[in-house]
């Protein structure tokens, strides 16, 4: 098309307006200021959604370009979800993208990802308490996705969170606690599978959500533990810890476990329905789910 030049610049990154975000010349240079660029993106969208069935939407480098045109194109395309991929970690600049973007999109929880990896290789959960470049479960779960990898932290980057041990601890923390958690394809195909459907039982059990409270007992050397909501508990690390420790009653369940970690469940006199067995339910029966 004639106009090409004023809204897709395939070679360099100087042309159309001037760059609504941070400039990232490795990737093509679109320019969302241009009405064209708007119009096509939305009919792209639409076209996603009508045709072939997307329910949701992943917005690629959003440091790139304005959280403002990604709340344009969500406010005209009206998905189930939308994530922005904001590689950073900073909560002013994560906070502030959001404000932009009108609170219409999720963001990727890189802070938790890194500080999570780093708590588990080095067996010291005090990372998990950084508020500023840690966990976005600190000032907004409800926009977090957290994760463990991606197609980038395991290709190019080749960043992987850890071996299989560490994997499974990673999505017995992010399968637990708030925020909507994202399970990355590869590890679905892997041998954590069924850890990972068993957790996915447990946190449909305990009613976790993106707003379930969240209260940290210890995150120190050796152990982290904590409550989500009012039902569940969780602990991973080298050292020992349960919610039933000082308690002449045993309250909580186990309902999962693996290598250094462990979930349990809140049991009630008036409950009539057996955690255990309300999450082999959910799981299907699973082998994996913990023998008691």
């Amino acid at each position: 098309a004639p106009n090409d030049n004023q809204k897709f610049c395939p070679d360099n990154a100087t042309c159309g307006a001037p760059d609504s975000g941070e400039n990232a010349c490795y990737a093509p240079d679109l320019d969302h200021h241009h009405p064209q660029v708007q119009k096509d993106t939305i009919e792209w969208m639409r076209w996603l959604k009508k045709d072939l069935g997307f329910a949701g939407f992943r917005f690629d480098n959003t440091k790139g370009y304005s959280g403002n045109f990604t709340a344009k194109y969500i406010e005209a395309t009206k998905p189930v979800i939308s994530v922005g991929e904001y590689f950073d970690t900073n909560h002013d600049l994560l906070t502030s993208w959001l404000s932009s973007a009108k609170g219409l999109s999720k963001l990727f929880d890189f802070g938790q990802r890194y500080k999570l990896r780093d708590a588990i290789k080095e067996d010291t959960y005090g990372h998990l308490m950084d508020t500023f470049f840690g966990p976005m479960l600190w000032y907004d779960p409800d926009h977090s996705v957290s994760f463990l990898d991606n197609h980038d932290t395991a290709g190019d980057l080749n960043d992987r969170f850890g071996d299989i041990r560490q994997i499974a601890m990673g999505y017995a923390f992010i399968l637990t606690h708030p925020s909507i958690p994202c399970i990355f394809w590869q590890d679905w195909q892997s041998e954590v599978k069924d850890t990972i459907r068993d957790l996915l039982a447990v946190r449909q059990a305990a009613g976790v959500n993106p707003m379930s409270s969240w209260k940290v007992e210890k995150a120190e050397q050796g152990i982290y533990a904590g409550y989500v909501g009012d039902n569940l508990a969780m602990k991973m690390g080298s050292r020992g810890w349960s919610p039933n420790d000082g308690s002449a009653r045993k309250e909580w369940e186990p309902v999962a476990d693996g290598e250094s970690w462990a979930v349990w469940l809140r049991t009630s006199a008036e409950d009539s329905n057996n955690p255990v067995e309300q999450v082999m339910r959910l799981s299907g029966g699973g082998a994996s789910i913990l023998n008691l």
